[in-house]
């Protein structure tokens, strides 16, 4: 995940399966990646929110579970 992240400069879904994977998760890519902001779904905002503070962040990585995705469209995204 780091290498991927790196590699889009942040501008990347990262869909876990579990809150608990999630949570293991965060704070290591925060930690080896501290250049990138990280929007994550369950930090009181809503998808809505989360998706356009995404969207607006140049250097961003976005954490959700896998339902997150449901219904969400990000044409054009860089």
């Amino acid at each position: 995940m780091e290498r991927l992240l790196r590699a889009s400069r942040g501008r990347a879904l990262l869909l876990f399966t579990s809150r608990k994977m999630l949570a293991a998760f965060r704070p290591r890519l925060e930690t080896a990646l501290p250049e990138l902001t990280f929007f994550v779904q369950g930090d009181g905002l809503s998808r809505t929110q989360l998706l356009d503070r995404f969207r607006a962040t140049p250097s961003a990585g976005l954490l959700g579970l896998a339902s997150f995705w449901q219904g969400v469209d990000l044409p054009g995204m860089r």
